[in-house]
């Protein structure tokens, strides 16, 4: 999880080809401090935090905070993570809980951290993905 945020601080996103215009909607955004990175994997490449498919960091907006990104067809998992202290790593208590906002697609309540086909969205075309923020602590 270290790694995952560490990329964001430094990805960019890469021009695909076939490409659709994917907005994310990123709700219960309960404050404006620090920043949201938002990090998008295909299925071969899920959690390898050096190769994700495309990736942001974005100032957020109380309430709901949108990004788009460009995609081809397919199959993607979105992790979100809301880094307000600016620290550039996710904050967890000792048992490995968040303690700062996160949200995945398909907004699955776990217990576990989720495997691809518990995030999985399907992408046809132009696309509009909601992923409400969940505060564990």
């Amino acid at each position: 999880m270290k790694k995952l945020f560490l990329m964001l601080a430094f990805a960019g996103a890469a021009t695909l080809t076939n490409a659709h215009k994917v907005v994310i909607r990123i709700n219960k955004v309960d404050n404006e401090r620090g920043q949201i990175g938002v990090v998008v994997f295909g299925k071969d490449n899920y959690m390898k935090t050096d190769h994700p498919t495309w990736a942001t960091l974005t100032d957020p907006i109380k309430g709901t905070t949108t990004v788009t990104a460009d995609l081809p067809d397919g199959q993607y998992a979105i992790l979100v993570m809301h880094d307000e202290n600016k620290n550039h790593r996710p904050d967890m208590d000792g048992n490995g809980i968040p303690t700062e906002p996160t949200g995945m697609s398909n907004n699955p309540e776990l217990h576990a951290f989720p495997t691809f086909d518990q995030l999985a969205v399907n992408i046809q075309g132009n696309t509009t993905i909601d992923i409400d923020m969940v505060r564990y602590k």
